[in-house]
């Protein structure tokens, strides 16, 4: 859910983003657009695996890998579910 949330922010922002920074198409657009992507994959990145690391290193390495399995059907999920909004809203 959280990484739902994130995403719904930074697509908030890059769809508003020419309204807050200005039309200009400089060099900095795609080193912007670059440093957010780094910035959003390590923060999702973050989100979803922290606590499958930390069953992982307390020993619960099936727990660990059930749990990454879980948050990746969920996540699939989502995106089926944006997906099919999308579909239904045209």
């Amino acid at each position: 859910m959280a990484v739902l949330i994130y995403v719904m922010l930074v697509a908030g922002f890059l769809s508003n983003a020419s309204s807050i920074l200005g039309e200009t198409d400089t060099f900095l657009s795609p080193v912007i657009a670059l440093l957010l992507l780094v910035i959003s994959a390590t923060i999702v990145g973050l989100i979803v695996l922290t606590k499958p690391i930390s069953l992982f290193l307390a020993g619960n390495k099936t727990d660990a890998l059930a749990f990454v399995g879980l948050e990746l059907s969920w996540l699939v999920l989502m995106v089926i579910g944006v997906l099919t909004y999308i579909v239904v809203t045209r």
